[in-house]
């Protein structure tokens, strides 16, 4: 059974979120404010927040927020103290000064005050400005050395394949002068030191900006490698051109390289 006709729409009432701001909490703190035996003011903050619908608010936002008010109350009390404070000095000059221990508590009060704001002011203009630079030189120096790492190994990958590729290279290029061919090991070794030369092939093209000595030996390691691999591809090509039947399998390796390209 339907509870709803087909021409008839379901509406629903979402709840709405208060906006929280320091307006709302001086509005609502007689409402939630209660009075206990020993004469302490309670605030029943979770009436208040049921009350607004913070409950749908996301955790870290509604606390955000409040971190947020809290600091715009606490830089306007201070602002509020500081603009008022020679407006007390001056009435309190009507009294005894030596006998007025307030007008003193109030000047030394100032003082703290003015201390505070100095250092406020040294913090925000200089310290955290400092820090922060400093931090930013500290990241960009570990992104560097993470930079240095990972070339080096990236260097060491590279000296490693052209190094597999040469054993490789040779015992393929002995195997070229065989009278009879393992077919299957011969494909292998085709595949693999074609996936070693692209690889170090890539490697040197990332490294085209860099110029140094191991970098020159390696450069001058993998031609060698190239020149003899495509030597054998030769040697092997026109065997397989010249007798296809005895060598079906290396003949479809070649074609998978030439394909690849």
């Amino acid at each position: 059974m339907d509870f709803l006709d087909d021409n008839e729409v379901l509406e629903l009432e979402l709840p709405q979120t208060s906006e929280l701001s320091i307006e709302l909490f001086a509005d609502s703190l007689e409402k939630y404010s209660q009075k206990k035996e020993n004469g302490k003011v309670d605030f029943d903050i979770d009436q208040f927040l049921m009350d607004n619908n913070f409950q749908y608010t996301p955790l870290d936002t509604l606390i955000r927020t409040v971190s947020d008010l809290t600091d715009e109350a606490l830089r306007n009390l201070l602002t509020e103290i500081t603009k008022n404070y020679n407006s007390y000095i001056e009435f309190f000059k009507t009294y005894n000064k030596d006998d007025n221990e307030i007008l003193l508590e109030l000047q030394k009060t100032k003082a703290d005050v003015d201390n505070f704001t100095g250092g406020l002011k040294q913090l925000l203009v200089k310290d955290i400005p400092k820090t922060q630079e400093t931090i930013t030189d500290m990241c960009e120096y570990l992104k560097g050395l993470d930079s240095i790492s990972n070339t080096l190994k990236e260097h060491s990958v590279l000296a490693g394949k052209v190094s597999t590729g040469k054993k490789l290279s040779k015992t393929l290029h002995e195997m070229c002068g065989l009278d009879e061919i393992d077919e299957t090991l011969c494909a292998d070794l085709v595949q693999n030191i074609n996936d070693h030369v692209t690889i170090c092939s890539k490697l040197f093209a990332k490294f085209g900006e860099l110029h140094s000595p191991f970098l020159s030996h390696l450069h001058n390691e993998y031609q060698g490698l190239v020149q003899e691999f495509q030597l054998s591809l030769k040697i092997i090509a026109e065997r397989c051109l010249a007798d296809v039947a005895t060598y079906p399998n290396l003949a479809r390796a070649l074609v998978s390289l030439i394909n690849n390209i």
